[in-house]
């Protein structure tokens, strides 16, 4: 039976173990003698004393001790050892290192002060690092770090303003590094409060959004998948003419509506064949449609609402108005553009604008005789009696060379005429009572002298009596389509009528008038501006006249002449009203006109 060996001191140069009596069998174990079990002195271990069984299968040698005792009266629990110690292998501190680091095996100092920090080694042996220099620096709070300064991460050593005069955090990297060397990698997710700007364009696949619902969601029409390689497919789901893609265009042989509504383009109107909803006079507020870059349009532009904006140059870039002999053209700083005369540039009485007539009633006048002449002719090159002379060309009606008066023509003296005068008008009236005849031997060529029922015709002194048309014809309105409904009707034109010029019981309103859809019904109101009321124009109580027809159907009224709020005594002005019994589907007129006679 082998005893304990005792002994106060042991000169020795080696120490051979050949295990110990730990199972599995540590090879060498140093323990203190108060872990001594029973029997005594014989290498039993009092395992409620020294515990051997969190020692591992791999320990060669196992020193007894307690952790955290150093420094403490919980008894003898500390290693030491003298001088430097030495692992060519790795040292595992499970309760970490404690001490100070200071210098390198060599002697040099473990930590060099950089610029801006100053090191330096407390009396309990820590290293106290800080800042040597003034200005924001990262602090700490809790796990955290922060700083007020600007920031760059950089390779070559580069401060954030010597990268740009606006950059504030910088980190470097190489533009098409991926998959080599040179990419700045964020871990998890990356918030930016701006704008994000990518150079090169973004890569990856945008599939869902931070709550995890789809990023993408399939139309009417459409089918979304997401391929292997992460790309998002957008595809068309139903047969027909749909948008196809060539290069980095798209084209489509469909009429297209982009509308809010939902509604089809031939919903809209039965020749729309581009849609694009909106709001009228939204502009700054909503329902604006935004064309970016230049907007081409080969046929007619139409606009209901006029046209808004300043246009000062032409597409080539040089100016849209040019001032010519005594014109000044100005840009205002609205955009506007004024055209004012500048009589110091030219000699001679030119347009001037009438101080009486404050805007937007603005006249212009002179005292210069005026030519407006495609041969550039003055008006004495024409006659020496010439005042005022518009060129034109003889028997040119119907092809070109007109000249046109809009409106009453009043001539305060005689009006001669080398050629025919022919009035096409139901009416050709002299200034007088009336009841005077021209004398024949007074006239030559063509001449009418009107009356309620006909007209009296002079040609070459041979005077005729000549009895009106059965009928005569008065335009209100024009093709219109609209989707208002009966609350708001939309305008489609205005005359005035003189009920001493009508014959009695001889005036209806006529009206070309369809819709788009069968289930629609589409009408026609005539609305008495001057009285304030609606005539009743298909018979008592009833102010409209209607159709569903689809293709242009001709609609007349009753006898207006009777009809109730038709004004008699006097002449009135007229409006016509077209409306839809649903926005959903227009209303349109052709066109609408007033017919006199039995």
């Amino acid at each position: 039976m082998a005893l304990d060996f005792r002994a106060t001191q042991v000169r020795t140069s080696k120490i051979i173990s050949s295990g110990s009596a730990i199972s599995p069998g540590t090879k060498l174990v140093i323990y203190d003698f108060a872990a001594d079990g029973s029997p005594a002195n014989q290498g039993v271990i009092d395992t409620t004393v020294f515990s051997t069984a969190s020692i591992g299968t791999d320990i060669f040698m196992y020193v007894s001790g307690a952790r955290r005792s150093l420094n403490s009266d919980s008894g003898f629990g500390a290693t030491a050892f003298g001088g430097d110690v030495y692992a060519s292998g790795s040292v595992v501190a499970l309760d970490g290192l404690s001490g100070s680091h200071q210098r390198l095996v060599d002697g040099t100092p473990a930590f060099v002060a950089g610029y801006g920090i100053e090191i330096v080694t407390q009396s309990n042996g820590a290293v106290a690092v800080s800042s040597s220099v003034s200005g924001s620096i990262f602090t700490s709070s809790a796990s955290y770090a922060r700083t007020t300064a600007s920031v760059s991460f950089d390779t070559d050593s580069r401060y954030p303003t010597s990268i740009g005069s606006n950059v504030f955090f910088f980190v470097s990297g190489s533009r098409s590094g991926f998959g080599t060397s040179g990419v700045s990698v964020f871990g998890g997710d990356t918030y930016v409060s701006g704008a994000m700007v990518a150079v090169d364009g973004l890569s990856g696949s945008h599939q869902r959004l931070t709550d995890g619902t789809p990023a993408f969601i399939a139309g009417d029409g459409m089918i979304i998948a997401t391929q292997s390689n992460g790309a998002i497919a957008i595809s068309s789901s139903v047969s027909g003419s749909v948008f196809t893609s060539s290069a980095s265009y798209i084209k489509t042989t469909a009429s297209v509506s982009f509308d809010t509504d939902s509604r089809y383009p031939t919903a809209i109107g039965s020749d729309v064949f581009f849609f694009v909803s909106g709001s009228r006079s939204s502009f700054g507020t909503s329902g604006v449609s935004v064309f970016g870059g230049d907007t081409y349009i080969s046929g007619v532009l139409v606009v209901s609402g006029g046209l808004s904006g300043s246009l000062q140059r032409l597409i080539d870039g040089t100016p849209a108005f040019v001032a010519g002999d005594g014109i000044t053209v100005t840009t205002q700083s609205n955009g506007a553009i004024a055209i004012s005369a500048s009589a110091a540039s030219v000699s001679g009485s030119i347009f001037v604008l009438s101080s009486s007539a404050p805007p937007p009633a603005l006249y212009a006048m002179t005292t210069a005789s005026v030519s407006f002449d495609t041969s550039e002719r003055q008006t004495p090159a024409i006659g020496s009696d010439v005042f005022f002379f518009v060129s034109g060309a003889i028997n040119s009606i119907g092809t070109e060379g007109v000249a046109v008066f809009g409106g009453d023509l009043v001539v305060s003296g005689n009006q001669t005429v080398s050629g025919n005068l022919t009035v096409t008008g139901p009416r050709f009236q002299l200034i007088g009572d009336g009841t005077e005849r021209p004398p024949a031997t007074a006239l030559s060529g063509l001449f009418y002298y009107d009356q309620i029922d006909g007209f009296l015709s002079y040609v070459d002194s041979d005077p005729k009596w000549v009895t009106f048309p059965k009928k005569t014809y008065m335009n209100v309105a024009g093709y219109t389509l609209t989707t208002q409904t009966s609350s708001s009707p939309q305008v489609c034109g205005q005359v005035w009528v003189d009920n001493t010029e009508i014959p009695t019981g001889s005036i209806f309103l006529r009206a070309i008038v369809s819709t788009t859809t069968a289930s629609n019904i589409a009408y026609v109101r005539l609305w008495n501006i001057t009285s304030g009321s609606y005539v009743h124009i298909w018979g008592p109580d009833v102010l409209e006249m209607a159709t569903t027809a689809t293709t242009p159907e001709f609609l007349e009224s009753d006898p207006l002449w009777t009809a109730t709020n038709f004004t008699q005594a006097a002449g009135a002005v007229y409006e016509v009203q077209l409306y839809t019994s649903s926005s959903d589907y227009p209303a349109i007129l052709g066109s609408a006109q007033f017919v006199f006679g039995a």
